[in-house]
């Protein structure tokens, strides 16, 4: 099945965009993040979403950031990444913007 494929396979990149569910998403897949030690992630962090799936924004963060993360918000103004250094501005940022874009690469 898919499914046990999946735990035999190494995956290099995996896009989240699930409209809310995304910190379930995340702890569904642990063992991927897990054993995939060079893994990216680009995850819609949509806190708005988060909250209306009975989720709190700020768990998803320290989650990815406790599996050896550093998170980073794409600027698609400017084209660029930017370190996320605190939590909270990076909530209000995405508050404001509707949602960012999270690239989370492993330290």
């Amino acid at each position: 099945t898919e499914c046990q494929l999946a735990e035999k396979e190494f995956f290099n990149c995996i896009k989240i965009d699930v409209q809310g569910f995304e910190l379930r998403c995340l702890k569904g897949g642990k063992q991927l993040f897990k054993r995939n030690k060079n893994l990216i992630a680009l995850i819609e962090f949509w806190p708005k979403g988060l909250e209306q799936a009975a989720e709190d924004p700020i768990e998803l963060l320290k989650l990815l950031r406790s599996w050896g993360f550093s998170l980073y918000w794409i600027d698609e103004y400017q084209e660029t990444k930017k370190k996320v250094h605190n939590l909270q501005k990076l909530i209000r940022l995405a508050r404001q913007q509707d949602f960012v874009n999270l690239l989370c690469l492993r330290k």
